[in-house]
């Protein structure tokens, strides 16, 4: 009875300290207001094509000057973070003051707005393990690892798929480079995204269904930990176009042997 009860003890405490040391769920959006979270806005990109182009072909728009594009703006509507780009508006970034390494995350999103369907959808991302460098004035003030969030068309969507973003390696993080194409999203309705990262494994899923299990050991090495973001990616057009997140928590896990 003795050896019973004390395993029953011993088992019980091992699972409270497992508990403890994944840590309890952090509300990173209070649902009133963005405290904890600043706005980082990308430069312009610099124009890197020949004098002989510049001469032949009107400047594209992606190379408007700054004073000639627009910039996102960040605001609470309904509980809920809308991120905004309209005027030609260049990349910008939500991030939380606090930096993270690994844990498990869960949000919901909804591309474009509930209120008004005929609003647009801007493509956009939750950054994870992210870096800013507000003294840059050119693209590239940002570093890490996107997790994508598009709502795709009636072939599918990328969102839940990393992507390296001014990072070593860039571009689409899966095994042969390219975009994973699901059907997990779900056009006008909030949609749930779950990422976990342990150590350089990274696994995300869309409305509870897996969309990518990668391992990045360069990356991850290159940078373990970072912010958490939240992008409205740049428009060639005037806009306005939307995203919205809600929900968006998270829970440190301890550190992947």
């Amino acid at each position: 009875m003795k050896t019973t009860l004390r395993s029953i003890l011993l088992i019980a405490a091992l699972a409270m300290a497992s508990e403890l040391r994944a840590g309890d769920w952090i509300e990173l959006f209070n649902g009133k207001n963005l405290d904890g979270w600043f706005v980082g806005i990308e430069g312009i990109r610099p124009d890197t094509r020949s004098e002989a182009e510049k001469a032949s072909t009107p400047l594209p728009k992606r190379f408007l000057p700054e004073d000639q594009r627009g910039k996102a703006r960040y605001f609470i509507e309904d509980g809920a973070i809308v991120g905004e780009a309209k005027d030609f508006c260049i990349h910008a970034y939500l991030f939380t003051e606090r930096e993270f390494s690994d844990f498990e995350f869960e949000c919901e999103f909804f591309c474009g707005s509930p209120n008004d369907p005929k609003m647009g959808m801007v493509n956009s991302g939750i950054q994870i393990r992210s870096k800013w460098d507000a003294k840059k004035t050119v693209l590239g003030r940002l570093s890490g690892v996107q997790i994508d969030l598009d709502p795709g068309n009636d072939q599918g969507c990328t969102s839940g798929v990393p992507y390296g973003e001014h990072i070593v390696p860039g571009g689409w993080l899966t095994p042969d480079k390219k975009p994973i194409v699901h059907k997990n999203y779900k056009p006008c309705e909030w949609n749930k995204l779950r990422i976990l990262a342990e150590g350089p494994r990274i696994r995300t899923w869309v409305n509870g269904e897996p969309v990518a299990d990668v391992t990045l050991e360069e990356t991850t090495k290159l940078q373990p930990s970072g912010h958490i973001g939240l992008q409205v990616h740049e428009i060639l057009d005037p806009g306005p176009r939307q995203i919205r997140w809600r929900n968006i928590r998270l829970r440190e896990l301890p550190a992947a042997p």
